[in-house]
């Protein structure tokens, strides 16, 4: 079984994770039966002034197999009036070394409709 551990970090840099999210330490009552563990997720907003924010997030999902494919692509959402001005993300193999940087230039940027 291969375990590919997909930590997408959006909004946030952040220090090496690498050793704390090692897929091996997940405890057994987590994995049995399990395509995907969630491990980490955090979301904050800072407000800046009337009108204006900053949302930061970090996610960190260990994907088991080919049943948590679908965990291996992050979406949001965002319209007219919001920006997305950094994304980043880091792709762990089950040991916690780092396999790739994904950075905001790697990432597609789709339409809700057909006409966008």
């Amino acid at each position: 079984m291969k375990i590919v551990l997909a930590s997408i970090l959006i909004f946030l840099t952040a220090n090496s994770i690498a050793q704390e999210f090692n897929a091996k330490k997940i405890p057994d009552s987590l994995i049995n039966n399990a395509n995907v563990v969630k491990r980490y997720e955090e979301m904050t907003l800072e407000v800046k002034s009337p009108g204006k924010y900053v949302s930061h997030e970090r996610h960190v999902i260990t994907i088991l197999n080919e049943g948590g494919d679908e965990y291996a692509d992050y979406n949001s959402s965002y319209d007219k009036f919001t920006s997305i001005d950094y994304a980043y993300g880091v792709l762990y193999d089950e040991n916690g070394k780092e396999i790739r940087h994904i950075k905001k230039k790697d990432m597609k940027d789709f339409g809700y409709t057909d006409d966008n």
